[in-house]
């Protein structure tokens, strides 16, 4: 079939994207395999809550489904297959739809999801400071990685005397003594 050199472009066009997609996707493959075979720093594990890994396993899929997506965007574009074609266009249609839900549902619950990192970050500094040695150095940990840029924590109460939490200019910054 004979393509004008307007249709000539946009073939080549859909193949170049969709190639850049395909690379995408493998870094995404990529950092999920990474992060999941690697050891997570301590600060990350016990402050993010169980979230670390099943985020690491989302790269590793959403990296999988955006290379096998853009694949048949570059086949079906170069080889001119009207069904990869069909099928790229209905699984990017199907990945939009289930995008735009997330967004919605991400906006929407925004603040309780605010809250429960809040609340898990206070029960961590209240509750487990100075008594569980992993808390205790996931703490000393996120301290020491983000100096001063620790926001939001808010007004804690730690346990024990020698603990003081400073608050200048709405930052916090646990100081030992």
């Amino acid at each position: 079939m004979g393509l004008t050199r307007c249709g000539n472009f946009l073939k080549y066009s859909m193949f170049i994207f969709n190639f850049l997609i395909l690379i995408c996707g493998c870094v995404l493959l990529g950092i999920g395999i990474y992060t999941r075979a690697n050891d997570t720093p301590a600060c990350i594990t016990s402050l993010g809550s169980n979230l670390f890994l099943p985020v690491a396993f989302m790269l590793i899929t959403l990296g999988s489904i955006v290379i096998i997506l853009s694949f048949l965007g570059c086949c079906g574009a170069i080889k001119e297959v009207r069904c990869m074609l069909a099928t790229f266009f209905a699984l990017l249609l199907l990945m939009l739809i289930v995008l735009m839900i997330g967004g919605i549902i991400a906006y929407v619950f925004r603040g309780e999801i605010k809250n429960y990192f809040r609340h898990h970050l206070y029960s961590s500094l209240n509750d487990s400071y100075g008594e569980n040695d992993r808390e205790t150095r996931a703490w000393n940990c996120m301290q020491s990685a983000y100096e001063d840029d620790i926001v939001g924590v808010g007004v804690a109460v730690v346990s024990g005397n020698d603990d003081v939490i400073e608050r200048k200019r709405g930052r916090q910054r646990l100081r030992r003594h």
